[in-house]
């Protein structure tokens, strides 16, 4: 995360640079709640998850993008589960379930 938040302060703040930063803050946030740290996972991935919705808004037929929401989603559940805030990790879980790319799997495998 360090290294594109220098690259973001150089000035270079393409669409790849950033959108990889979010991703990594997903894997920073999982790897925050393997070692207790749930405050600190569900600060990072609110914020990893505000930037990938902003992705996936763009174009909402773009799979890819709704897919890292997607997980995104599951990680701020997990971060509010570790927090023993039920109420928002059941919110999370629901909008998940709503993702595009959940209803394109569901129909794929029925």
């Amino acid at each position: 995360v360090r290294v594109f938040d220098e690259q973001i302060s150089a000035g270079k703040k393409s669409f790849l640079i950033v959108s990889r930063r979010a991703r990594a803050m997903r894997r920073l946030s999982e790897a925050l709640l393997a070692t207790g740290q749930a405050n600190e996972a569900r600060a990072t991935i609110a914020e990893a998850l505000a930037v990938q919705r902003s992705f996936a808004a763009r174009d909402k037929q773009d799979l890819h993008e709704a897919t890292l929401v997607s997980m995104m989603l599951v990680t701020a559940a997990q971060a509010a589960d570790g927090l023993r805030d039920g109420q928002s990790a059941a919110g999370y879980l629901q909008e998940q379930s709503r993702s595009p790319r959940v209803f394109i799997l569901r129909a794929a495998t029925s």
